[in-house]
Protein backbone atom coordinates (compact mmCIF):
# COMPACT_ATOMS: atom_id res chain seq x y z
CA UNK A 1 0.00 0.00 0.00
CA UNK A 2 2.66 2.35 -0.44
CA UNK A 3 1.31 5.06 -2.34
CA UNK A 4 3.45 7.07 -5.02
CA UNK A 5 2.35 10.25 -3.71
CA UNK A 6 4.73 10.11 -1.25
CA UNK A 7 8.16 9.53 -0.95
CA UNK A 8 10.32 11.39 -3.46
CA UNK A 9 7.09 13.72 -4.36
CA UNK A 10 7.36 14.58 -0.54
CA UNK A 11 10.25 17.47 -1.12
CA UNK A 12 7.31 19.02 -3.24
CA UNK A 13 6.07 19.79 -0.05
CA UNK A 14 5.96 22.72 2.46
CA UNK A 15 9.71 24.22 2.10
CA UNK A 16 9.89 24.37 5.96
CA UNK A 17 13.13 23.01 7.09
CA UNK A 18 13.78 19.94 9.55
CA UNK A 19 12.56 21.67 13.01
CA UNK A 20 11.22 24.93 12.41
CA UNK A 21 11.87 27.83 14.88
CA UNK A 22 10.63 27.67 18.40
CA UNK A 23 10.64 31.57 18.78
CA UNK A 24 8.37 34.13 17.91
CA UNK A 25 8.53 36.15 15.02
CA UNK A 26 8.15 39.21 17.22
CA UNK A 27 12.09 38.10 18.65
CA UNK A 28 13.98 37.89 15.04
CA UNK A 29 11.30 38.68 12.10
CA UNK A 30 14.22 37.75 9.90
CA UNK A 31 14.58 34.43 11.35
CA UNK A 32 11.40 33.18 9.95
CA UNK A 33 11.53 34.76 6.43
CA UNK A 34 11.37 31.20 4.90
CA UNK A 35 8.14 30.52 6.86
CA UNK A 36 6.65 33.92 5.97
CA UNK A 37 7.54 32.93 2.09
CA UNK A 38 6.19 29.73 2.42
CA UNK A 39 3.34 31.32 3.37
CA UNK A 40 3.12 33.58 0.48
CA UNK A 41 4.06 30.40 -1.62
CA UNK A 42 1.52 28.08 -0.27
CA UNK A 43 -1.46 29.60 1.28
CA UNK A 44 -1.48 33.33 0.30
CA UNK A 45 -2.99 32.21 -3.73
CA UNK A 46 -5.50 30.31 -2.25
CA UNK A 47 -9.30 30.91 -2.24
CA UNK A 48 -9.23 35.10 -1.65
CA UNK A 49 -6.01 34.89 1.43
CA UNK A 50 -4.36 37.70 -0.98
CA UNK A 51 -5.40 40.31 1.18
CA UNK A 52 -1.97 40.88 2.49
CA UNK A 53 0.46 42.92 -0.07
CA UNK A 54 3.22 40.97 -0.48
CA UNK A 55 5.88 43.55 -2.46
CA UNK A 56 4.35 45.89 0.98
CA UNK A 57 4.88 42.62 3.45
CA UNK A 58 8.52 42.39 2.09
CA UNK A 59 9.16 45.82 1.81
CA UNK A 60 8.49 46.08 5.65
CA UNK A 61 10.37 43.38 6.26
CA UNK A 62 13.66 44.36 4.48
CA UNK A 63 13.66 47.94 6.22
CA UNK A 64 12.93 46.78 9.79
CA UNK A 65 9.24 47.82 10.01
CA UNK A 66 7.39 44.21 10.25
CA UNK A 67 6.13 44.18 13.71
CA UNK A 68 5.07 48.43 13.32
CA UNK A 69 3.25 47.33 9.64
CA UNK A 70 2.05 44.25 10.36
CA UNK A 71 2.00 43.38 14.30
CA UNK A 72 2.70 40.36 16.52
CA UNK A 73 -0.76 37.86 16.42
CA UNK A 74 -0.57 38.27 12.26
CA UNK A 75 3.09 37.33 12.19
CA UNK A 76 2.59 34.33 14.27
CA UNK A 77 -0.30 33.19 12.33
CA UNK A 78 1.38 33.22 9.36
CA UNK A 79 4.24 31.64 10.47
CA UNK A 80 2.23 28.79 11.47
CA UNK A 81 0.61 28.08 7.78
CA UNK A 82 3.97 28.12 6.58
CA UNK A 83 4.93 25.59 9.12
CA UNK A 84 2.34 23.51 7.61
CA UNK A 85 1.07 22.39 11.29
CA UNK A 86 4.50 20.99 12.70
CA UNK A 87 4.42 21.56 16.48
CA UNK A 88 6.46 24.78 16.06
CA UNK A 89 3.22 26.06 13.92
CA UNK A 90 0.64 24.77 16.14
CA UNK A 91 2.72 26.75 19.08
CA UNK A 92 2.88 29.99 17.20
CA UNK A 93 -1.19 29.73 16.17
CA UNK A 94 -1.72 29.26 19.90
CA UNK A 95 -0.19 32.35 20.93
CA UNK A 96 -1.96 34.08 18.14
CA UNK A 97 -5.32 32.62 19.17
CA UNK A 98 -4.61 33.94 22.66
CA UNK A 99 -3.35 37.26 21.57
CA UNK A 100 -6.61 37.31 19.32
CA UNK A 101 -8.92 36.72 22.32
CA UNK A 102 -7.52 38.82 24.20
CA UNK A 103 -7.95 42.12 21.64
CA UNK A 104 -11.26 41.11 20.96
CA UNK A 105 -12.71 44.19 22.12
CA UNK A 106 -10.40 46.85 20.03
CA UNK A 107 -10.63 45.02 16.06
CA UNK A 108 -8.59 46.61 13.32
CA UNK A 109 -8.35 45.04 10.06
CA UNK A 110 -4.90 43.80 11.09
CA UNK A 111 -6.68 41.91 13.98
CA UNK A 112 -9.79 40.70 11.06
CA UNK A 113 -6.80 39.30 9.05
CA UNK A 114 -5.09 37.70 11.70
CA UNK A 115 -8.81 36.06 12.51
CA UNK A 116 -9.30 34.92 9.13
CA UNK A 117 -5.84 33.06 9.51
CA UNK A 118 -6.75 31.93 12.43
CA UNK A 119 -9.86 30.28 11.08
CA UNK A 120 -7.84 28.65 8.18
CA UNK A 121 -5.62 26.84 10.55
CA UNK A 122 -8.16 25.68 12.45
CA UNK A 123 -9.89 23.76 9.76
CA UNK A 124 -6.36 22.32 8.57
CA UNK A 125 -5.77 21.15 12.13
CA UNK A 126 -9.13 19.60 12.60
CA UNK A 127 -9.95 22.09 15.61
CA UNK A 128 -13.35 22.74 13.40
CA UNK A 129 -15.05 23.86 16.98
CA UNK A 130 -12.44 26.77 17.16
CA UNK A 131 -12.96 27.68 13.13
CA UNK A 132 -16.82 28.06 13.44
CA UNK A 133 -16.59 30.55 16.40
CA UNK A 134 -13.79 32.29 14.86
CA UNK A 135 -16.10 32.16 11.69
CA UNK A 136 -18.69 34.38 13.57
CA UNK A 137 -15.64 36.38 15.37
CA UNK A 138 -15.19 37.21 11.88
CA UNK A 139 -18.32 38.66 10.74
CA UNK A 140 -18.82 40.67 13.55
CA UNK A 141 -15.39 41.92 13.17
CA UNK A 142 -16.39 43.34 9.72
CA UNK A 143 -19.27 44.65 10.42
CA UNK A 144 -17.83 47.06 13.42
CA UNK A 145 -14.98 47.49 11.21
CA UNK A 146 -17.77 49.13 8.10
CA UNK A 147 -15.73 46.47 6.24
CA UNK A 148 -18.91 44.81 4.73
CA UNK A 149 -19.76 47.66 2.30
CA UNK A 150 -18.51 50.40 0.14
CA UNK A 151 -18.54 53.58 2.50
CA UNK A 152 -20.89 56.26 1.34
CA UNK A 153 -17.91 58.61 1.03
CA UNK A 154 -15.70 55.86 -1.16
CA UNK A 155 -15.56 56.50 -5.19
CA UNK A 156 -17.55 53.29 -6.32
CA UNK A 157 -16.18 54.36 -9.73
CA UNK A 158 -12.33 53.65 -8.88
CA UNK A 159 -11.01 51.13 -6.45
CA UNK A 160 -8.27 52.54 -4.74
CA UNK A 161 -5.53 50.33 -3.89
CA UNK A 162 -5.98 50.56 0.27
CA UNK A 163 -9.81 49.28 -1.02
CA UNK A 164 -8.81 46.55 -2.84
CA UNK A 165 -6.77 45.01 0.20
CA UNK A 166 -10.43 45.24 2.30
CA UNK A 167 -12.23 44.09 -0.47
CA UNK A 168 -10.20 41.18 -0.21
CA UNK A 169 -10.73 40.42 3.25
CA UNK A 170 -14.43 40.79 3.01
CA UNK A 171 -14.15 38.36 0.34
CA UNK A 172 -11.99 35.78 2.24
CA UNK A 173 -14.74 36.21 5.63
CA UNK A 174 -17.59 35.23 3.05
CA UNK A 175 -15.55 32.69 2.13
CA UNK A 176 -14.53 31.13 5.22
CA UNK A 177 -18.49 31.47 6.35
CA UNK A 178 -19.64 29.63 3.14
CA UNK A 179 -17.11 26.74 4.07
CA UNK A 180 -18.10 26.96 8.07
CA UNK A 181 -21.95 26.83 7.47
CA UNK A 182 -21.86 24.42 4.62
CA UNK A 183 -25.14 25.53 3.59
CA UNK A 184 -26.99 25.40 6.91
CA UNK A 185 -28.55 29.07 7.38
CA UNK A 186 -28.21 28.75 11.47
CA UNK A 187 -24.41 28.13 10.77
CA UNK A 188 -23.96 30.62 8.43
CA UNK A 189 -23.85 34.67 9.04
CA UNK A 190 -24.63 35.76 5.56
CA UNK A 191 -27.30 33.23 4.66
CA UNK A 192 -29.37 34.90 1.62
CA UNK A 193 -27.28 37.75 1.20
CA UNK A 194 -23.17 37.82 -0.09
CA UNK A 195 -21.09 40.98 0.31
CA UNK A 196 -22.09 43.98 -1.40
CA UNK A 197 -18.74 44.84 -2.54
CA UNK A 198 -16.60 44.42 -5.86
CA UNK A 199 -15.19 41.44 -6.45
CA UNK A 200 -11.30 41.18 -5.86
CA UNK A 201 -9.43 43.05 -9.37
CA UNK A 202 -6.78 41.46 -11.65
CA UNK A 203 -3.68 40.34 -9.92
CA UNK A 204 -1.64 42.58 -12.10
CA UNK A 205 -3.28 45.51 -11.01
CA UNK A 206 -3.25 44.76 -6.90
CA UNK A 207 0.41 44.11 -7.03
CA UNK A 208 1.05 47.28 -8.75
CA UNK A 209 -0.93 49.22 -6.44
CA UNK A 210 -3.10 50.20 -9.31
CA UNK A 211 -7.11 51.99 -9.13
CA UNK A 212 -9.47 49.37 -10.63
CA UNK A 213 -13.02 49.65 -12.48
CA UNK A 214 -15.60 47.44 -9.63
CA UNK A 215 -17.39 44.23 -11.03
CA UNK A 216 -19.79 43.34 -8.89
CA UNK A 217 -20.93 39.74 -8.49
CA UNK A 218 -24.50 39.73 -9.81
CA UNK A 219 -23.55 41.80 -12.96
CA UNK A 220 -20.93 39.35 -13.33
CA UNK A 221 -23.72 36.39 -13.38
CA UNK A 222 -26.10 38.34 -15.57
CA UNK A 223 -23.32 38.83 -17.95
CA UNK A 224 -21.47 35.55 -18.03
CA UNK A 225 -18.60 36.37 -20.61
CA UNK A 226 -16.84 38.45 -18.21
CA UNK A 227 -15.87 35.58 -16.37
CA UNK A 228 -13.41 34.96 -19.41
CA UNK A 229 -11.29 38.51 -17.69
CA UNK A 230 -11.24 37.35 -13.87
CA UNK A 231 -8.41 36.02 -12.33
CA UNK A 232 -8.03 33.19 -9.72
CA UNK A 233 -9.59 35.45 -6.71
CA UNK A 234 -12.77 36.33 -8.17
CA UNK A 235 -13.11 32.93 -9.89
CA UNK A 236 -12.88 31.54 -6.44
CA UNK A 237 -15.40 34.18 -5.06
CA UNK A 238 -17.79 33.20 -7.98
CA UNK A 239 -17.72 29.23 -7.52
CA UNK A 240 -17.82 29.58 -3.56
CA UNK A 241 -20.91 31.67 -4.11
CA UNK A 242 -22.52 29.26 -6.44
CA UNK A 243 -21.47 26.46 -4.45
CA UNK A 244 -23.36 27.95 -1.34
CA UNK A 245 -26.38 28.54 -3.29
CA UNK A 246 -26.43 25.15 -4.09
CA UNK A 247 -25.91 23.31 -0.41
CA UNK A 248 -28.64 25.76 0.72
CA UNK A 249 -31.07 24.52 -2.19
CA UNK A 250 -30.71 21.03 -1.44
CA UNK A 251 -31.43 21.76 2.24
CA UNK A 252 -34.78 23.31 0.67
CA UNK A 253 -37.43 20.57 1.26
CA UNK A 254 -40.67 21.89 -0.75
CA UNK A 255 -39.81 23.81 -3.89
CA UNK A 256 -41.93 25.58 -5.61
CA UNK A 257 -41.54 24.21 -8.82
CA UNK A 258 -40.56 20.87 -10.98
CA UNK A 259 -36.62 20.50 -11.06
CA UNK A 260 -36.17 19.93 -14.28
CA UNK A 261 -38.11 23.35 -15.35
CA UNK A 262 -35.57 25.36 -17.10
CA UNK A 263 -36.43 28.62 -14.80
CA UNK A 264 -36.67 26.05 -11.09
CA UNK A 265 -33.69 27.16 -9.13
CA UNK A 266 -32.31 24.03 -9.73
CA UNK A 267 -31.87 24.51 -13.40
CA UNK A 268 -30.44 27.83 -12.85
CA UNK A 269 -27.77 26.85 -10.90
CA UNK A 270 -26.68 24.03 -12.84
CA UNK A 271 -27.04 26.74 -16.18
CA UNK A 272 -24.57 29.04 -14.11
CA UNK A 273 -21.90 26.32 -12.95
CA UNK A 274 -21.56 25.54 -17.06
CA UNK A 275 -21.55 29.05 -17.95
CA UNK A 276 -18.48 28.77 -15.36
CA UNK A 277 -17.00 26.19 -16.71
CA UNK A 278 -17.68 27.30 -20.57
CA UNK A 279 -16.31 30.72 -19.83
CA UNK A 280 -13.38 29.91 -17.49
CA UNK A 281 -9.96 31.82 -18.88
CA UNK A 282 -7.69 29.86 -20.85
CA UNK A 283 -4.99 30.49 -18.39
CA UNK A 284 -6.46 28.44 -15.68
CA UNK A 285 -7.29 25.58 -18.08
CA UNK A 286 -5.44 22.07 -16.81
CA UNK A 287 -3.27 22.09 -19.73
CA UNK A 288 0.02 20.18 -19.13
CA UNK A 289 1.94 23.58 -19.76
CA UNK A 290 -0.25 25.98 -17.39
CA UNK A 291 0.73 23.43 -14.79
CA UNK A 292 4.06 23.81 -14.72
CA UNK A 293 3.24 27.53 -15.41
CA UNK A 294 1.62 28.07 -12.15
CA UNK A 295 3.91 25.86 -10.79
CA UNK A 296 6.37 27.88 -11.11
CA UNK A 297 4.54 30.96 -10.13
CA UNK A 298 3.55 28.92 -6.83
CA UNK A 299 -0.44 29.22 -7.71
CA UNK A 300 -0.79 25.41 -8.91
CA UNK A 301 -3.04 24.33 -5.53
CA UNK A 302 -5.42 27.29 -6.70
CA UNK A 303 -5.46 25.95 -10.16
CA UNK A 304 -6.34 22.77 -9.05
CA UNK A 305 -8.63 23.93 -5.92
CA UNK A 306 -10.85 25.95 -8.77
CA UNK A 307 -11.71 22.78 -10.73
CA UNK A 308 -11.94 21.05 -7.51
CA UNK A 309 -14.44 23.33 -6.76
CA UNK A 310 -16.19 23.04 -10.09
CA UNK A 311 -17.05 19.68 -10.31
CA UNK A 312 -17.24 19.75 -6.85
CA UNK A 313 -19.97 22.17 -6.91
CA UNK A 314 -22.31 19.86 -9.75
CA UNK A 315 -22.01 16.75 -7.60
CA UNK A 316 -23.07 18.70 -4.53
CA UNK A 317 -26.56 19.54 -6.34
CA UNK A 318 -27.01 16.29 -8.58
CA UNK A 319 -25.90 13.84 -6.02
CA UNK A 320 -29.37 14.00 -4.42
CA UNK A 321 -30.51 11.93 -7.36
CA UNK A 322 -28.81 9.06 -6.07
CA UNK A 323 -29.93 6.99 -3.14
CA UNK A 324 -28.34 7.73 0.28
CA UNK A 325 -27.73 11.26 -0.63
CA UNK A 326 -31.28 12.24 1.87
CA UNK A 327 -31.08 16.31 1.41
CA UNK A 328 -34.51 17.61 1.86
CA UNK A 329 -35.27 18.20 -2.01
CA UNK A 330 -33.88 14.99 -2.82
CA UNK A 331 -37.64 13.81 -2.35
CA UNK A 332 -38.45 16.18 -5.70
CA UNK A 333 -36.83 13.41 -7.68
CA UNK A 334 -39.67 11.11 -6.63
CA UNK A 335 -41.94 12.46 -9.50
CA UNK A 336 -39.41 13.50 -11.62
CA UNK A 337 -39.49 12.16 -15.34
CA UNK A 338 -37.25 8.73 -15.77
CA UNK A 339 -34.84 10.29 -18.48
CA UNK A 340 -34.03 13.68 -16.29
CA UNK A 341 -33.57 11.59 -13.03
CA UNK A 342 -31.26 9.47 -15.23
CA UNK A 343 -29.53 12.30 -16.74
CA UNK A 344 -28.49 13.97 -12.82
CA UNK A 345 -27.12 10.55 -11.76
CA UNK A 346 -25.01 10.34 -14.57
CA UNK A 347 -24.19 13.58 -14.64
CA UNK A 348 -22.84 13.24 -11.01
CA UNK A 349 -21.14 10.37 -11.85
CA UNK A 350 -19.34 11.97 -14.43
CA UNK A 351 -18.40 15.21 -12.33
CA UNK A 352 -17.26 12.56 -9.09
CA UNK A 353 -15.23 10.68 -12.30
CA UNK A 354 -13.33 13.92 -13.62
CA UNK A 355 -12.24 14.69 -9.90
CA UNK A 356 -10.70 11.27 -10.02
CA UNK A 357 -9.07 12.14 -13.09
CA UNK A 358 -7.42 15.44 -11.38
CA UNK A 359 -6.29 13.35 -8.49
CA UNK A 360 -4.05 11.72 -11.20
CA UNK A 361 -3.55 14.97 -12.79
CA UNK A 362 -2.22 16.47 -9.77
CA UNK A 363 -0.06 13.04 -8.38
CA UNK A 364 2.95 13.56 -9.88
CA UNK A 365 3.22 17.19 -8.20
CA UNK A 366 2.80 15.99 -4.83
CA UNK A 367 1.07 18.51 -2.29
CA UNK A 368 1.60 21.15 -4.18
CA UNK A 369 -1.35 20.51 -6.19
CA UNK A 370 -3.76 20.30 -3.10
CA UNK A 371 -2.54 22.83 -0.86
CA UNK A 372 -6.14 23.75 -0.74
CA UNK A 373 -7.53 21.81 2.33
CA UNK A 374 -10.83 21.41 0.31
CA UNK A 375 -9.19 18.89 -1.84
CA UNK A 376 -10.24 16.10 1.13
CA UNK A 377 -13.72 17.18 0.73
CA UNK A 378 -14.11 16.65 -2.52
CA UNK A 379 -11.94 13.76 -2.92
CA UNK A 380 -14.33 11.99 -0.20
CA UNK A 381 -17.30 12.80 -1.76
CA UNK A 382 -16.23 11.96 -5.48
CA UNK A 383 -15.72 8.41 -4.37
CA UNK A 384 -19.17 7.97 -2.23
CA UNK A 385 -20.40 9.35 -5.22
CA UNK A 386 -18.82 7.04 -7.58
CA UNK A 387 -19.16 3.61 -5.03
CA UNK A 388 -23.19 4.33 -5.07
CA UNK A 389 -23.54 5.18 -8.76
CA UNK A 390 -21.65 2.02 -9.55
CA UNK A 391 -24.27 -0.19 -7.77
CA UNK A 392 -27.45 1.01 -9.24
CA UNK A 393 -26.44 2.31 -12.53
CA UNK A 394 -25.60 -0.02 -15.51
CA UNK A 395 -22.26 -1.11 -16.09
CA UNK A 396 -19.85 -2.77 -18.10
CA UNK A 397 -16.30 -4.59 -17.01
CA UNK A 398 -14.70 -1.91 -18.31
CA UNK A 399 -16.34 1.08 -16.78
CA UNK A 400 -16.39 -1.52 -13.06
CA UNK A 401 -12.50 -1.46 -13.98
CA UNK A 402 -12.58 2.13 -13.59
CA UNK A 403 -14.82 2.72 -11.05
CA UNK A 404 -12.14 0.46 -9.15
CA UNK A 405 -8.88 2.28 -10.28
CA UNK A 406 -10.46 5.68 -9.53
CA UNK A 407 -11.94 4.62 -5.66
CA UNK A 408 -8.24 3.40 -5.32
CA UNK A 409 -6.33 6.46 -6.22
CA UNK A 410 -9.02 8.66 -4.43
CA UNK A 411 -8.18 6.43 -0.65
CA UNK A 412 -4.54 6.88 -1.93
CA UNK A 413 -4.96 10.43 -2.04
CA UNK A 414 -6.61 10.73 1.04
CA UNK A 415 -4.04 8.56 2.68
CA UNK A 416 -1.84 10.71 1.55
CA UNK A 417 -3.00 13.88 2.48
CA UNK A 418 -3.72 12.36 6.37
CA UNK A 419 -0.11 11.20 6.35
CA UNK A 420 1.22 12.41 10.01
CA UNK A 421 -2.06 12.16 11.36
CA UNK A 422 -2.32 11.14 15.30
CA UNK A 423 -5.70 8.87 14.52
CA UNK A 424 -6.59 6.84 11.18
CA UNK A 425 -8.49 8.78 8.95
CA UNK A 426 -12.50 8.85 8.88
CA UNK A 427 -12.92 10.03 5.26
CA UNK A 428 -10.98 5.72 4.66
CA UNK A 429 -12.78 4.66 7.55
CA UNK A 430 -16.18 5.87 6.16
CA UNK A 431 -15.55 5.27 2.56
CA UNK A 432 -14.24 1.55 3.56
CA UNK A 433 -17.80 0.53 5.11
CA UNK A 434 -19.09 1.43 1.64
CA UNK A 435 -16.48 -0.33 -0.16
CA UNK A 436 -17.66 -3.61 1.66
CA UNK A 437 -21.51 -2.55 1.17
CA UNK A 438 -21.29 -1.76 -2.19
CA UNK A 439 -19.40 -4.32 -3.66
CA UNK A 440 -16.23 -3.32 -3.86
CA UNK A 441 -15.05 -5.67 -0.91
CA UNK A 442 -11.40 -6.39 -2.47
CA UNK A 443 -10.35 -2.94 -2.27
CA UNK A 444 -11.82 -2.88 1.08
CA UNK A 445 -9.57 -5.78 2.53
CA UNK A 446 -6.53 -4.63 0.84
CA UNK A 447 -6.81 -1.23 3.41
CA UNK A 448 -7.73 -3.50 6.24
CA UNK A 449 -4.04 -3.48 7.29
CA UNK A 450 -2.79 -1.53 9.73
CA UNK A 451 -1.34 1.32 7.23
CA UNK A 452 -4.69 2.13 6.26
Amino acid sequence: MNSSLGGAQESAGFPVPTMAPTHAPSEDPVSCTHLFHAFFDRVLPLRCFAFIHKPSFLYALDHGTLLQDYEEPLLHIMCALGASNVDPGQALADKARDKVLGQLHNPSDLLLMTTVLLCEYAHRSGSFAMAFVLGGCMFRQLRLLGLDALSDNANHELIEPEAESHLRLAWACYIADVFTGSGVDKNSSWRDETPNLPLPCAEGDYLSQSSTRPLYLPYVLENPDIIRSLDAPALSVLLVHLRMRVLRLIRTPHPKSNLWDLSSPFMVILQQLEQFHDNLPEKYALTELNIYIRKDQHSLGSLFALHLLYHAAVCDLTRISLPGFSFPLAVAFWDAPPEFLLQCQKRSQFHAEEISRLVRQGKPHGRLAFDDPFAVDATFESTKIQIIASAIMPHTTESTVSTRNNVADNLQLLKFLGAGASEPSPYIRALLSLCMSFGFQEIAGEWQGPEA
